[in-house]
């Protein structure tokens, strides 16, 4: 049981790792807005709501501006590119205001409230967290 575990933690860590990588785009030329980055943004945002937290736009644009504000979280994105956070947070930043009116619907508790699952190809046989998942109070 505890060997599957760390197994399944690091597939979940390596999946975390692949996402931040495309959202700060290690592409000179790709801007915040680019599809690509933006499609990235978009399965972070499914990929916290499934195996970490529940979190609205709302509070996924305070993450990304935690991510500059903070030299020990900024540090992750600035390894892959240089200006990496300060990239990443206005990546988000568009990707919730695009979808911002979707905000509402994405709260917790919300009839239309249904986080996208991840792609089960890439987590074959990884079951969705059932109870103990962390929630943002309201």
């Amino acid at each position: 049981m505890g060997r599957l575990f760390r197994e399944q933690k690091e597939t979940i860590k390596a999946e975390g790792g692949r996402l931040v990588t495309r959202m700060v785009a290690q592409d000179p030329d790709a801007s915040p807005d680019d599809p690509e980055v933006q499609a990235a943004i978009g399965e972070y945002y499914a990929y916290l709501n499934h195996y970490f937290y529940t979190c609205d736009l709302d509070f996924l644009r305070q993450l990304a501006d935690g991510w500059v504000a903070d030299p020990r979280f900024a540090i992750n994105y600035e390894r892959i590119r240089e200006g990496g956070a300060a990239f990443v947070r206005e990546a988000v930043h568009i990707y919730c205001d695009r979808n911002g009116e979707n905000c509402i619907s994405d709260r917790p508790g919300s009839a239309a409230y249904s986080p996208a699952a991840p792609d089960p190809r890439r987590f074959p046989g990884l079951p969705r967290p059932v109870g103990g998942a962390h929630t943002r109070p309201s």
